[in-house]
This record gives structure tokens, C-alpha cells and sequence, in this order.
């Protein structure tokens, strides 16, 4: 075990590019066919869900597209039983377990939540889960290997409903149980109907939090639904973006959210021809207004994993028909500065690593791949002042990765690594510390190749990341 000292004077932050780049990718989606969010399994393991629900074709048709390699090949196809229903997120558990979210839109009674086994051969709907649902589920997500949670609009069936329909899991998605509405506050509502909606397509998550943004209508302000307890509990967090009482429904509605840790993230709105971004430092309860870069018009906003701060962010001119949000650039430094990457169009961003990145475009069924690197080296200044912990570096690794952590105070603290099936498989930290930042090793030697989680726990603190070993 390796503590890093933490009584330097000074603090380093070196932060580099190298011939940052978006590479469109040869998947051959359906022409009319747009790929949604992206999840991904280390920096080879990718997969998207895409929909025609946005170009005007009938009927609805929703798929998967997955890649093993890195984007070297790729394989897609329909989802069985999702036709004319409407598909915004995907959910990756590994390179075959896959679950998808799927709200009724044309037609009632496809809502449901869909998984796959097999790397998409097969999908199987829950049987309960949003079974009497208006809507069904627009965002499933799960924090470890068995712990998981479904959210849905309000469920308009139901005459007494007054909140976001909510389901979590404890065992991988084999039975579903309803968050009560008590535990979740009520949504938006004028002259008796329902003014507030879910947008799955911007989502913060780490450790055991989730941050999930609203559409407000016309009168509200959109707001930010978080849970840090995997879903048991949830509250709202407004940015202090404000919609008029007329105009478009559209006028600064859509929040892009990303969130490096527990405590900082950042917002991006947008109203008319403008974006707007907001920083947050304490999870989401103030919030800070940031420049944004010269020439760049965003509403798309990601971290950066294994990175003290780097965020990019993007817009594609189709969104809404907009025809303004455009480009894509990078922070180093949480937002101090900000570099421009390209004048491209692009949505729906997902970082793996400083190397590897993913994105669509609105207008086409195009996927981007960004190669590059952006890269980090610090050296910390002071003894933290916040728990945290970090993703593995390397990732995937083989045999051997290293596990970076930090602690705000003095704790007893576990760090242990499970399997996919939730098995622990090694205890690497089981002993009090004094607060600092620390390092611990994982060889896999004598594991299989696949997915597994490690989770720190010190004090309150919990946290759980993926990481996978490639042999």
C-alpha cells in the first residue's frame, strides 16, 4: 500500500491534446435511425440504443449497435416487442448483458424495461415493472452489480399520481420494487395537468448518486432530480435557469448535467440562441455561472474519467431544428479554461477515458469515435478535503491496475473488488487511516477476463466503479 505525500507547497496541473479528433464509424445504422446515449465497458466495449422516434418515419422502429473492439466492427439490429415505442437509453453491464429503457409512444403497452443476455440475440421485457404504466421507463442505470434503478414520467393511468414513476433492484434486474411517491417529490402542474417530463438523455451519475434532468413547460423552471442512495430517496435541485410564461415550450429547457464526483458537476442550458453554464461544488445546492468558450454554442456536457477536472462539451445544429449549437471543446482545469476542439456537430457525449469518446449526430445515423488524448498529471497541494474515489488506471487492465482514493478525515476503510455476480473476490483495504490520498494495487492474475466492481467504503462514504479485465 502506497499513501502519496500530501505536504507539498505547491500544486502542479499539467493538462496536454494531441491531435484531438472525431472519426466517424463504419456501424451502418438504418438511414432514418439516430443512436441515443452511449454505454460503455472500458475503452473497446461500447454500446448505444437507437431510434427513429425523431425523423418522421413509420413505423417506430428501436435497436441496439454494439462494438467489442473499439469500434473496429460493429453489429446492430431491432429490439423485438419495442416497435412504435419510443427508446432513449441503454445500460451496459458487460460485452452480452445489456438493459434498455423503453417508454409507449405510439403504441400503448410497449413500455417496459428490456434485457439482453446474450449481446443482443435475445431481449426479454420485465413482467412487472411499468406494467400499468402511461409512459414507462425513460432512464434505467445501475450503480454495482446488482443494485439498479428505473425512472419513468408520471404515470398518467393513475388519477392520484403526482410524481416521476420510480423502480429499483437490488438483484440485476430479476424482480423491480415501486419507490413510494412519498419518497419523491411532486412534479409540475398547471390548470390540473402535468407540466413537468423527464429527459433521459442528460444524466449524471457516480458512486451512488444520480442526477437526472427535467423538461419544465412554459411557467416552471427545468429542474435536476437527484438520489444518492441508489434511488431509495430523491430531491430536486434547481440551477436557476427560468422558462417564461409564453413563447416556445423550447426557451431554456434543456439542461446538459455532468457530474465528476459527489460534490462537483456542472449544468449547461441554453435559451434562444444563447448556452448558458453553471458550476456546482456541494452536490448540486449552489450553483456558479462559468464563461463559455468563444465560438462553441452547447447544450451537451461530459466529464472526462480519470481526470482531476476535464469536462468537454458540444452542440449539433439539427437539435430541434435549431441551427445554432454547433462545435466541441475541452476544459483542463474544472472550467477555468477552455480549449476549442472542432466546429463539428455532435450530441449524446460519453467519455471513457482521456483517450477514448463517443458521440452521435442529430441529423444522421452517424457514430463518432474521438482519439486523442487528454491527459492529467497533478500533484495535490493539501490534505483532501472531500472523500472520493478515483477510476482504475489502467482500464482494462491486464494483469495488474492501480486504485486511487482520498480521504477527507480519519476512517476505517474497506476497499474490496467483486465479481459480475456480486461474489467478493479480494479485500484490498480493511484498516483505519488518517485522512490523505492513497493508492491500491488489484492484480487480477488469478481472475478471469470480465467485468467486476470496487467499492471504498469509509465512515458514510460509499462508492462503486466498473472496471474490467482484458486478458
Amino acid at each position: 500500500m502506497k499513501k502519496i505525500p500530501v505536504f507539498l507547497a505547491l500544486s502542479f496541473l499539467v493538462q496536454s491534446i494531441a491531435f484531438p479528433q472525431w472519426q466517424v464509424q463504419n456501424a451502418k445504422l438504418p438511414d432514418t435511425a439516430i443512436a441515443g446515449p452511449f454505454s460503455t465497458i472500458g475503452e473497446n466495449i461500447c454500446w448505444s440504443a437507437w431510434t427513429t422516434t425523431f425523423t418522421g418515419s413509420s413505423p417506430i422502429l428501436n435497436g441496439y449497435v454494439r462494438t467489442t473492439d473499439g469500434g473496429n466492427t460493429w453489429k446492430w439490429d431491432t429490439i423485438p416487442g419495442t416497435r412504435d415505442g419510443s427508446m432513449y437509453w441503454i445500460e451496459a453491464m458487460d460485452a452480452n448483458t445489456a438493459f434498455v429503457a423503453v417508454e409507449n409512444y405510439y403504441t400503448p403497452n410497449v413500455a417496459g424495461i428490456f434485457k439482453t443476455t446474450d449481446g443482443g440475440g435475445t431481449w426479454k421485457k420485465h413482467p412487472v415493472a411499468f406494467s400499468n404504466s402511461s409512459s414507462g421507463p425513460g432512464y434505467v442505470h445501475f450503480f454495482d452489480s446488482k443494485n439498479g434503478v428505473a425512472v419513468g414520467e408520471v404515470n398518467q393511468n393513475d388519477t392520484t399520481a403526482t410524481c416521476f414513476e420510480i423502480y429499483t433492484t437490488a438483484d440485476t434486474g430479476a424482480t423491480w420494487s415501486r419507490v413510494l411517491a412519498s419518497k419523491i417529490p411532486s412534479v409540475y402542474f398547471k390548470k390540473g395537468s402535468v407540466n413537468e417530463f423527464l429527459d433521459p438523455t442528460s444524466v449524471g451519475s457516480c458512486g451512488d448518486c444520480v442526477w437526472l434532468q427535467s423538461l419544465a413547460g412554459l411557467g416552471h423552471e427545468p429542474r435536476i432530480y437527484r438520489t444518492t442512495d441508489m434511488g431509495h430517496n430523491w430531491s430536486v435541485l434547481d440551477p436557476g435557469f427560468i422558462n417564461p410564461d409564453s413563447g416556445s415550450f423550447l426557451d431554456e429547457h434543456k439542461l446538459g448535467v455532468a457530474y465528476q464526483n459527489e460534490d462537483t458537476g456542472f449544468v449547461i442550458g441554453f435559451s434562444g440562441s444563447s448556452s448558458v453554464l453553471k458550476k456546482t461544488s456541494d452536490g448540486g445546492t449552489t450553483w456558479d455561472s462559468v464563461p463559455m468558450p468563444l465560438d462553441v454554442h452547447e447544450f451537451d456536457i461530459n466529464y472526462v474519467p480519470g481526470t482531476e477536472g476535464t469536462y468537454v462539451i458540444a452542440g449539433d445544429n439539427n437539435f430541434y431544428g435549431n441551427g445554432f449549437f454547433h462545435g466541441s471543446a475541452y476544459t483542463p482545469d474544472g472550467g477555468a479554461t477552455w480549449k476549442k476542439i472542432d466546429d463539428g456537430n455532435y450530441v449524446f457525449l460519453k467519455f471513457v477515458s482521456p483517450n477514448v469518446g463517443w458521440s452521435s449526430h442529430w441529423g444522421s445515423s452517424s457514430i463518432y469515435k474521438f482519439t486523442g488524448a487528454l491527459t492529467a498529471v497533478s500533484t495535490s497541494a493539501s490534505a483532501p478535503n472531500r472523500y472520493s474515489l478515483e477510476q482504475n488506471f489502467p482500464n482494462p487492465f491486464n494483469p495488474s491496475t492501480t486504485i486511487s482514493y482520498q480521504l477527507a478525515g480519519n476512517s476505517h476503510v474497506t476497499l474490496r473488488v467483486y465479481d459480475i455476480l456480486g461474489r467478493e473476490v479480494a479485500t484490498l483495504v480493511d484498516e483505519n487511516k488518517s485522512a490523505g490520498a492513497y493508492q491500491a494495487k488489484f492484480d487480477g492474475s488469478g481472475c478471469a477476463s470480465g467485468v467486476y466492481f470496487y467499492r471504498l467504503e469509509a465512515g458514510s462514504f460509499s462508492s462503486v466503479k466498473k472496471f474490467v479485465l482484458m486478458k
